[in-house]
């Protein structure tokens, strides 16, 4: 179907392109936060349970802080990828990350 000059049935499927993609950034994002959460969680608990073993200590102090620094990216790239469009005019469309 052919509309004032331009096809639109190709924008409907850029559309439904950018959809797709910002379902599968959803769910990574998601499942990004789900496993730093889980690891944070699994490592205090092995720092509880550390009974003083200082290997022990010192490994769930690793863990703890690479999930940290993990889940600290996840969240900029998030709020990074919603704001640079709008800093550039958004110049590259109407792209929402997670829409």
């Amino acid at each position: 179907m052919i509309a004032s000059g331009f096809r639109v049935d190709s924008l409907v499927v850029k559309v439904s392109q950018r959809r797709k993609f910002g379902t599968i950034i959803t769910i990574l994002m998601a499942l990004s936060v789900a496993i730093a959460v889980i690891g944070i969680i699994v490592r205090g608990l092995v720092r509880a349970t550390a009974k003083g073993s200082d290997q022990r200590i010192a490994m769930s102090n690793k863990a703890i802080t690479c999930a940290m620094i993990g889940l600290v990216i996840v969240l900029l790239g998030v709020t990074l990828g919603g704001q640079v469009p709008t800093w550039f005019g958004n110049a590259g469309g109407n792209c929402k990350v997670g829409a």
